[in-house]
């Protein structure tokens, strides 16, 4: 079943409670530790931090993933897979489900009371970001289909890779009734329309990610004064042939498609707490932006007068040492504006997060 995000939204209304921010990973497409670095017992480019002994739990990374949590006033009682009821304490919508999914979920699930997931959106299609969706079967409500929200490029091919999470007709829900396998209906998102999930009011962003489209997205409770920004995967466009950015691109906002829609998103509220992606401290990547690009982003924004409270990086790969480059941070931003961010921390929706 495939619906427009113009439709009727099919979520019912949740109970009173307050949204957070669960990071559930936040390394690069191949995690931290890398394999390559591990196997080999050297560093893939430069230094990184996959051999340290010990490595300290703030290097461990899970691909990129977020979790927006509303957490109830009162927790509800459900019926469980088993038949059992239990306590329910939040309604929990997933950002991008990726390889470590499961990794990430045995983690920090149990110590944030996170027993379902109600919906997954994604940024784009890549492995990092849809090849968990299978171990959705775990953690979806009894007896329901799970919305998944993604653009059409996205949503075709997570439809091809999982064809059989989408019942299609009676006599394939008939089969499907006796297996345990999650149940879906895809979501067509619209560029820039904002749609509402239970009190939250989200609105996809399209930025370049090298030579496709990823989704960022902003996060905004119904009659709240900030927003929470999601840009997990982009990079400006490039004017140099070797891949290196000019100060123009990044000043000219090239990593978004349509600079004065994105502009208009970002100034329609204040931000509480922006993520942005930093791959490298330095070293150009094609489809990534290095901490130094997202530095001079985030200088860019503060030009334009766009208020953001803090800055967590994501994306980040084994090249990025949390306490080396949050000791560099700290020199250039010494109120903490900018910070790297770990897998397993929490922050209200409106901030700050405790970093």
């Amino acid at each position: 079943m495939e619906i427009a995000s113009s439709a009727p939204q099919t979520v019912a209304p949740q109970p009173p409670g307050k949204w957070r921010v669960v990071i559930l990973g936040c390394g690069s497409s191949g995690s931290v530790p890398k394999l390559s670095c591990t196997a080999a017992q050297q560093s893939s480019r430069g230094g990184c931090v996959c051999n340290a002994v010990p490595l300290h739990p703030l290097n461990i990374r899970g691909t990129p993933s977020i979790i927006l949590t509303k957490v109830f006033d009162t927790p509800q009682t459900e019926i469980y897979h088993n038949g059992n009821e239990i306590e329910v304490e939040s309604f929990n919508l997933l950002v991008d489900c990726g390889k470590s999914f499961y990794n990430s979920a045995i983690k920090f699930f149990p110590v944030n009371k996170i027993k379902f997931i109600d919906a997954v959106f994604f940024t784009h299609f890549h492995a990092d970001a849809i090849l968990g969706l299978d171990d959705i079967r775990e953690v979806q409500r009894k007896g329901t289909n799970m919305n998944v929200y993604a653009d059409k490029k996205t949503m075709g091919i997570i439809r091809s890779v999982y064809s059989y999470l989408f019942p299609e007709s009676e006599e394939i829900l008939k089969i499907r009734s006796n297996l345990f396998v999650a149940a879906c209906t895809s979501v067509l998102l619209n560029d820039y329309e904002p749609l509402l999930v239970d009190n939250l009011e989200i609105t996809p962003v399209p930025l370049r990610h090298g030579n496709v489209m990823s989704l960022g997205y902003s996060f905004s409770e119904v009659g709240s004064n900030s927003q929470f920004i999601y840009f997990s995967d982009y990079r400006c466009k490039a004017s140099n042939e070797d891949g290196t950015l000019t100060p123009d691109d990044i000043r000219n906002l090239s990593l978004f498609f349509d600079v004065e829609k994105s502009k208009k998103i970002l100034e329609k509220k204040p931000i509480s707490v922006m993520m942005l992606d930093a791959l490298h401290p330095e070293y150009p990547y094609i489809s990534h932006a290095s901490l130094s690009e997202s530095v001079a982003l985030v200088r860019v924004f503060e030009e334009m007068k766009i208020e953001i409270g803090q800055v967590l990086l994501t994306g980040q790969s084994c090249t990025m040492d949390y306490f080396k480059v949050n000791v560099d941070l700290q020199k250039e931003f010494p109120n903490n504006k900018v910070r790297m961010s770990f897998d397993g921390l929490r922050f209200p929706l409106e901030g700050p997060a405790p970093v």
